[in-house]
């Protein structure tokens, strides 16, 4: 299985929780965390980490209310963990889905 399906299921399951940075962020951008988690049953996988130093994680597209949200999750033995969740910032993203190149 890819890590969005592994993470959709622990979703399913109820195998999921926020880390305090993620709590954080949500709270910072008004993001529901409900909704959030919600969305991500029908996000895209944009990027794979799997050489990330936290773990595997990934970076998952998904969209509340009409706006891009970006999430961060990783796998965990116990399920999924949210790492963060942002909206794209246009200095660093062309648009939702592409990422602007480092200069």
């Amino acid at each position: 299985l890819d890590i969005l399906s592994i993470i959709k299921e622990n979703i399913i399951m109820g195998k999921w929780w926020f880390s305090d940075h993620a709590i954080h962020n949500c709270d910072l951008r008004n993001i529901e965390i409900e909704e959030l988690v919600m969305s991500i049953l029908q996000g895209k996988l944009l990027e794979d980490y799997q050489e990330d130093f936290r773990g595997h994680s990934c970076l998952i597209l998904t969209y509340i209310k009409g706006n891009p949200v970006h999430t961060v999750c990783g796998l965990h033995e116990n399920g999924t963990v949210f790492i963060t969740a942002y909206y794209p910032d246009t200095t660093k993203w062309i648009d939702e889905k592409t990422r602007r190149e480092k200069s």
